[in-house]
């Protein structure tokens, strides 16, 4: 026993040197750290523990929990026993396992395995295998069971305290999802929303209160199954009924331009509206390449009644009144006499009803006239009488300029075109602070430079 012992004290002597002291042993130190039973100390040379195959491994008969060997085939790295199997070592100490490209999670508070992301290196995907057509795509089936409210991707927006923009351009205002597309190349928007549409209410994209109280979808398919391009409604408060007939707010559509407020175009029928207090109202002059007409509801149907047309503004009325003694004098009503012009006498027809007598007007101004036969008989005839006088407003209208141009309806059609038909492009139309041109406008000015 002694010569085995000087045996080994001599072998480490030669190479390192062994001290013991107080149970514990060190290697290359002579004062070992109390709290371990060995202690090995060195600067230029490792630990070198047991080196196994697999099969080796596997053959250590009732592994003791904690026991730690380097399996040098298959899966090779360093193993340990965890009292039930035996367990890949993870370089940081973690274990698990996972596939290419797939980004790790924690399954547990030492375990590691896949999650939902995936990163090949160009692209990044959520719960669906990467896709060369997107840098960032996302995969969401929606479940039934969980409501509606569902989203593949949630942006939301919150601050810490009240944090107004100034401006609508994308460095001046807050957004939750903000979408840009640096270059304007054909066909390129900074957001893109699109849907199938297979049912009803469903559209590409909605703006809109957060319970919905108005709304506007672009790509809008309807409850009748019509199709809109934009489609809005503020007239409807969801979840608290429909408003009282005296009680409504909002406007379902507003556009304002610098050059022209807006247009519409159908193949077949233009621009339709319906209101209670009124169809339609222009604030200034109305002016049409057609012709003007009402739809009268008689006993036979509808039927349609032209507007009478002029080649000047005149304000008209008419009736009935009967001579006494001869004579009568007629007197316009009041709002006859406010809308007519006071440089400008009207002028006035009558007819006499019933019986072949002379009249004649003895006098007319902006309050009335005066009729009277031309012999001073036929005391109790009726006639009837018509009045036309210049509208007070008259020396304000004139046909602007433009509309002057034969070629008018046909620059305005060739400027409302169908982006739809990619065949040819839509024609310029714009206003250079003196007449409509129908050349590019000059661009706007950048703020930001470009690199190609």
């Amino acid at each position: 026993m002694k010569k085995t012992l000087l045996s080994i004290i001599f072998t480490a002597g030669v190479s390192c040197f062994v001290a013991a002291q107080s149970g514990n042993v060190g290697v290359g130190t002579n004062t070992p750290e109390a709290s371990a039973q060995l202690d090995i100390t060195s600067t230029d040379k490792g630990l070198l523990i047991p080196r196994l195959s697999q099969a080796q491994r596997d053959a250590i008969a009732a592994p003791a929990t904690g026991l730690l060997v380097f399996q040098t085939d298959n899966t090779a790295g360093f193993y340990y026993y965890n009292g039930t199997a035996w367990a890949k070592v993870a370089p940081d100490g973690i274990t698990g396992s996972g596939n290419a490209n797939r980004i790790t999670k924690w399954s547990g508070t030492s375990a590691i395995t896949n999650s939902l992301l995936q990163d090949n290196g160009t692209s990044v995907s959520v719960n669906y295998p990467v896709q060369a057509s997107s840098q960032l795509f996302v995969y969401r089936q929606q479940l039934t069971a969980n409501g509606d409210g569902q989203s593949s991707i949630y942006g939301y927006r919150d601050r810490n305290s009240q944090n107004q923009g100034t401006s609508y351009g994308q460095p001046t205002s807050n957004t939750a999802v903000t979408g840009m597309s640096f270059w304007g190349d054909d066909y390129s928007f900074g957001v893109g929303g699109w849907n199938y549409n297979d049912f009803v209410r469903t559209g590409g994209v909605i703006g809109s209160e957060i319970y919905g109280s108005y709304w506007g979808s672009l790509g809008y398919k309807a409850s009748n199954s019509t199709f809109y391009g934009i489609y809005a409604t503020t007239a409807l408060s969801t979840g608290t009924g429909y408003l009282d007939n005296n009680s409504q707010a909002g406007i379902g559509l507003g556009a304002y331009g610098g050059f022209m407020g807006g247009w519409t175009r159908g193949e077949v029928l233009g621009f339709t509206s319906a209101g209670d207090v009124y169809a339609s109202y222009n604030v200034g002059n109305e002016y049409t390449s057609g012709y003007q007409a009402d739809i009268v509801s008689s006993e036979s149907g509808r039927e349609i009644a032209y507007n009478t047309t002029s080649t000047k503004l005149k304000i008209s009325d008419d009736g009935y009144a009967a001579l006494t003694n001869g004579s009568a004098k007629v007197a316009f009503s009041q709002e006859l006499i406010s809308m007519m012009d006071k440089n400008e006498k009207p002028v006035v027809n009558v007819t006499a009803i019933g019986l072949p007598v002379s009249l004649y007007i003895q006098s007319v101004d902006r309050s009335g006239f005066t009729v009277a036969t031309v012999d001073g008989s036929a005391a109790n005839v009726e006639f009837s009488w018509v009045v036309s006088a210049k509208r007070v407003d008259a020396a304000k209208v004139a046909l602007p300029e433009m509309l002057k141009d034969e070629r008018f309806d046909e620059k305005l059609k060739a400027t409302m075109y169908n982006e739809n038909n990619k065949e040819r492009n839509a024609d310029p139309l714009w206003w250079d602070g003196k007449g409509l041109r129908t050349d590019l406008p000059p661009a706007t000015a950048r703020k930001e430079v470009k690199q190609n």
